[in-house]
């Protein structure tokens, strides 16, 4: 039975010099950074952690080749993976929508379709749902529109910049009030609320928690 663990654990220390070099690499590159939640410096140590156990079982010149060779492999396997996060499945809209909707975020929207230049420079506070900012994207406040079915359904709402940093959950309902401002992304005219302070509301609601 010893024999067999013994035996087991040697074979098991090729994935292991694998994993070790993948996470170490991908923490150098970024990549653990913009694919997990997890801190870089949290996979790095893993990875470190994992090299120490690895290294710790190689007794003979060929499993330690076998596991250089693994760990190569780890480390071009995090080489490949993209350093930025990927693009999130739902990004707001920051125009307005055919829809006639009631809402003061789709009266602000609504303003500055037909006519920006009112509204560019002004304070305005709207209500919606939150989005945090990503490590390449900007928070958002929105709202949804469902024309059809779940299928059709679009973000509408505004890019928003915080006066200061605040720990709020995605899909908490706030009102932010900041300055109008515009920025250009891809091409694209894009709105955002500058300067910006944030109050979680009750669900769909006026009232500050």
């Amino acid at each position: 039975m010893k024999h067999g663990m013994k035996h087991g654990m040697k074979h098991a220390t090729d994935p292991v010099a694998f994993a070790a070099c993948a996470c170490i690499a991908s923490a150098a590159t970024g990549a653990s950074a913009a694919l997990t939640s997890m801190p870089w410096w949290a996979v790095l140590l893993t990875g470190a952690m994992l090299a120490a156990c690895s290294l710790r079982e190689i007794t003979d010149r060929s499993r330690k080749s076998r596991s250089v060779a693994a760990s190569v492999f780890g480390a071009a396997f995090a080489l490949a993976l993209p350093t930025s996060a990927p693009p999130a499945p739902g990004v707001v809209s920051t125009s307005a929508v055919a829809v006639v909707m009631r809402g003061d975020l789709f009266d602000e929207l609504g303003k500055l379709d037909s006519d920006p230049n009112a509204v560019l420079g002004t304070t305005i506070s709207v209500t919606g749902a939150w989005t945090p900012a990503t490590h390449d994207d900007l928070a958002t406040i929105s709202r949804r529109i469902v024309s059809c079915c779940a299928a059709d359904a679009i973000d509408v709402g505004f890019d928003v910049r915080l006066e200061r940093d605040e720990r709020i959950g995605a899909g908490e309902w706030v009102q932010i009030e900041g300055i109008v401002g515009e920025r250009v992304v891809d091409g694209d005219v894009r709105y955002v609320l500058e300067h910006s302070v944030i109050r979680v509301l009750e669900d769909d609601a006026t009232t500050p928690r």
